[in-house]
């Protein structure tokens, strides 16, 4: 139980924090996946990935990613910085956070759409062909006699293709899925990658099937890849194998003091001369 001296402290030190930090132009705004003003210590995963964008688009052969680590060392936080590379690449990018008890078509599919209407393909047929094909499997969640009310709607204006990523068949429907996708983003020269944030709550069949559809994509030279992060998670050979594991640590005192000194010095060289109190907490 905390005494009431430790308390009368903590209030304390909160107004005297309050007193010395404008809480407008405070730089220090923690909270889950939120990004911190100095992104230190992930410099060589942000240039290896740096590496794998160019060695995809020119179709060179490349794992996809998995980004693993216990909670709150900046999973999250790396995976976006990773996406926003992908879209200064101009690659066509997607994200969708995995849930449990919720399965892979829904959320992929809409990721997929907005991937590849970032990709900016000239040609609208093709385009209309892969959309059709993102919806087909889509809707493929749904049992065969459901009501047309009862279908979820991507969001997709053309008509479901019928034979392509449609059998059920979730390994199968995905491999097709991505497949065309990935000649889409073959056509303009650039690439596409989906972002997966919490990992270990995909369904264990989902998983599957996804790291055989990376294999296949992976073997067919197509610019595509598959970018997860998650806990970390003992997995069998396959997801060894098809995934590249890529281990986030907690950064060491001299990683973290950048996250610390520089956002707090560029605040006080910003509070000079406008009547705004110095220093940091």
């Amino acid at each position: 139980m905390i005494s009431r001296s430790r308390r009368v402290s903590e209030k304390r030190d909160t107004a005297r924090y309050h007193a010395i930090v404008d809480p407008i132009r405070n730089p220090y705004a923690p909270g889950a996946g939120q990004r911190p003003p100095a992104l230190a210590g992930r410099d060589d995963q942000l240039q290896a990935f740096n590496v794998v964008l160019e060695r995809v688009s020119r179709c060179k052969p490349e794992r996809s990613i998995v980004l693993t680590g216990l909670r709150g060392v900046g999973k999250t936080v790396l995976l976006n910085a990773l996406r926003s590379a992908a879209v200064r690449a101009h690659w066509g990018t997607g994200k969708l956070e995995a849930r449990p008890g919720q399965r892979l078509r829904r959320p992929v599919s809409a990721a997929l759409h907005v991937a590849v209407r970032e990709l900016g393909h000239p040609q609208a047929q093709d385009v209309d062909q892969v959309l059709g094909v993102i919806k087909a499997f889509a809707q493929r969640e749904s049992a065969p006699n459901a009501r047309i009310r009862d279908r979820w709607n991507p969001g997709i204006d053309v008509p479901a293709v019928t034979g392509r990523a449609d059998s059920g068949d979730i390994e199968i429907d995905l491999v097709e899925l991505l497949t065309d996708v990935g000649g889409l983003a073959a056509d303009v020269g650039r690439g596409v990658a989906i972002f997966i944030d919490e990992m270990q709550d995909l369904d264990p069949e989902d998983i599957s099937a996804l790291c055989a559809a990376c294999h296949e994509i992976s073997q067919s030279g197509l610019p595509l890849i598959v970018v997860g992060a998650g806990l970390p998670h003992p997995g069998g050979s396959e997801r060894r194998q098809v995934l590249q594991r890529a281990a986030v640590q907690v950064l060491t005192h001299r990683q973290a003091r950048p996250t610390c000194c520089r956002p707090g010095a560029a605040g006080a060289r910003q509070g000079r001369g406008r009547g705004v109190p110095q220093g940091g907490p």
